[in-house]
């Protein structure tokens, strides 16, 4: 696929095929990244208040 399909297109395409494949790349390493801390992340929720155990794990 890589060698072939770029030297099939003009330096445009090249380009375009470059950067395509980068956005895809970010798009699905950011989407693996983006996670909230626990399964309870929600806006109403507060660790702090509702003491989370693994906020109370963290404190030394």
């Amino acid at each position: 696929m890589g060698p072939g399909l770029l030297a099939s297109l003009d330096l445009g395409g090249q380009i375009a095929f470059v950067v395509a494949t980068l956005a895809g790349v970010a798009y699905v390493y950011v989407s693996i990244l983006w996670k909230p801390r626990h399964a309870s992340h929600r806006r109403d929720h507060d660790c702090r208040t509702l003491g989370c155990p693994w906020l109370k794990d963290r404190s030394y």
